[in-house]
């Protein structure tokens, strides 16, 4: 298994890396139906955390 230290990664690949994420998460948020599944699981999630306060 490959253990990745982030300390060790160079402030330059971590921002190329960075905008290379926010990207693609912009380009997924872009969808209206994507939107809608990510509003769908945070209902989820928050109705699990409710029953397990329960």
């Amino acid at each position: 298994m490959v253990r990745i230290n982030p300390a060790l990664i160079p402030e330059t690949e971590t921002k190329l890396l960075a905008m290379t994420f926010l990207d693609g998460i912009r380009k997924f948020y872009s969808d209206p139906k994507n939107v809608e599944k990510f509003h769908e699981w945070q209902r989820c999630r928050q109705a699990e955390k409710t029953l397990a306060s329960v």
